[in-house]
């Protein structure tokens, strides 16, 4: 009986240890990696290419994009209901 009690006893002590381990890699993974980004998509559909950065490097004025849309006005063409919910 004694030995179940202290094993049950290391299982409590064992969980308790991996909870703070836990909490710690997240509050340092949360500290070191803030603004760090990583594109999982397909065919990086997220990702700039380097001659987009070039281009954006070189201008310096501020640019607005706008996108107007209407679903009634597209409701035939599924694929650009698809493009307006991914811009938005």
């Amino acid at each position: 009986m004694r030995e179940t009690v202290i094993k049950s006893g290391y299982s409590i002590v064992a969980l308790v240890v991996l909870a703070v381990l836990l909490v710690s890699v997240i509050t340092l993974a949360e500290a070191t990696l803030r603004g760090v980004r990583l594109d999982l998509t397909e065919n990086r559909l997220y990702t700039l290419s380097e001659g987009t950065h070039s281009i954006l490097e070189g201008i310096t004025e501020p640019i607005n994009l706008y996108f107007f849309y209407t679903p009634e006005a597209v409701q035939d063409i599924p694929s650009i209901n698809t493009y307006a919910q991914r811009v938005r």
